[in-house]
């Protein structure tokens, strides 16, 4: 038999229950999955016919230690999905300046490098923006991420510029489709779409984290822009979530999770069956399925880009 690895974090040592809904399928395929955390130094990674990070849900909080991490097994030629320099370019939001670039739109943005000295009230006056979203450059599940406007851009200010000081910040136009339509997730394993689901917040929030949640069917017209935005990666993905809201009849991208998204596997009861194929598809490539990195450079401590 095959064996693989679902990589997770010390939190989560049995991974989450979303994954363990594939051990079934891939066991009927000839797969056993064991669940490991990334950082336990007594793992033998290549051992595992395939590594497939899941749930390491503590990486932004570790940010040098898991791009480390990657970096090893890429040295080594662990098998790892997705790829090690793929994960790295995502692992920072600057990706999104990158898919801008090849024409994927996103919402309005204002990068802030670390340690900047910049205003708050210039940036939402100088962009036409009453409302706005700030978040950190790197981070998950909304970590640090709050919303200002023109009335507490001064209150605001020190907030800002405390951020600041521990890394770049992304301030986003604020999209009122958040709350009045949702956020979709939209899950494509090995390319093919699987299937996908809208995500609201609770009343008097704007994050989506903790809201309702419902599997949806999405127009045909936006699973063929989400899989556009794909085709604007530089290697093709064994998972990937693309989330977006729809602005005017167009899927504006909000975020491409290419490292540990919940895929959501519990709302679609064929998904199990094809996350698992696409496992195995993987595994029965010759030569071997391990892909040879993009060209990503380092731009700064923080953020890859892609040429």
């Amino acid at each position: 038999m095959k064996q693989i690895t679902f990589v997770t974090s010390s939190n989560y040592p049995n991974g989450s229950a979303d994954d363990q809904l594939t051990q079934a399928p891939l066991h009927a395929l000839g797969i056993t999955l064991d669940i490991v955390c990334w950082d336990d130094p007594t793992v033998r990674w290549l051992d595992y016919d395939a590594v497939i990070v899941r749930s390491t849900w503590d990486y932004h909080n570790r940010i040098a230690a898991f791009r480390h991490w990657l970096e090893v097994c890429e040295s080594h030629q662990v098998n790892l999905w997705n790829s090690a320099k793929m994960m790295m370019w995502n692992s920072d939001k600057h990706y999104l300046i990158d898919l801008q670039h090849r024409n994927v739109p996103i919402l309005p943005t204002t990068w802030v490098t670390r340690n900047r000295a910049v205003n708050m009230r210039h940036i939402l006056e100088s962009n036409g923006w009453n409302k706005a979203v700030v978040k950190p450059t790197i981070s998950a599940s909304a970590h640090n991420t709050w919303i200002t406007d023109i009335s507490n851009a001064e209150r605001d200010q020190t907030k800002l510029l405390e951020m600041l000081v521990n890394g770049d910040v992304m301030v986003q136009a604020f999209a009122k489709e958040i709350i009045s339509t949702g956020e979709y997730s939209l899950m494509f394993f090995g390319g093919k779409f699987s299937h996908a689901v809208l995500k609201k917040p609770r009343a008097g929030d704007f994050k989506i984290q903790g809201g309702q949640l419902k599997r949806v069917i999405v127009p045909e017209a936006i699973v063929t822009q989400a899989r556009a935005i794909l085709r604007a990666v530089p290697q093709p993905p064994l998972y990937a979530r693309v989330d977006g809201i729809i602005q005017e009849g167009k899927f504006v991208l909000m975020a491409l999770e290419l490292i540990e998204p919940s895929l959501f596997l519990a709302h679609d009861a064929a998904a199990p069956q094809l996350f698992a194929e696409t496992i195995n598809t993987i595994l029965q490539a010759s030569p071997p399925a391990y892909l040879p990195a993009p060209n990503i450079r380092i731009i700064s401590g923080s953020h890859y880009a892609v040429d």
